[in-house]
């Protein structure tokens, strides 16, 4: 019995290293680069993860029509390159006191 035990907890062990390998089994036939450009759709968790807001802030952003998504009927996905370029967008190079005080400097002189 403990045989069987044995070869079960085997054969799950593999089966659980086949799935870390390629947890998705309807990407199992696509190449890399197809499974690479399909893993750049974020669901919104992670999508909210990935810009350090809640779930709820990304609603709110994409309601406001500043966050594009891509809709699959009811299902709601974040391009990454889309959520890399609002990040960006929203960067602040300067402080404001500062740039002012630099402009009003440069137009007295």
């Amino acid at each position: 019995m403990s045989a069987s035990i044995t070869a079960q907890s085997v054969g799950t062990e593999r089966n659980r290293d086949a799935q870390s390998h390629n947890p998705n089994p309807a990407t199992a036939n696509l190449t890399d680069a197809e499974a690479s450009n399909l893993s750049k759709l974020l669901h919104v968790g992670e999508a909210a993860a990935f810009l350090a807001v809640s779930k709820r802030t990304l609603q709110q952003l994409t309601t406001d029509r500043l966050l594009a998504v891509v809709k699959f009927g009811r299902n709601v996905r974040y391009d990454i390159a889309d959520l890399r370029r609002f990040a960006e967008s929203r960067k602040i190079r300067e402080i404001g006191w500062k740039a002012a005080s630099k402009k009003t400097a440069a137009a007295i002189a």
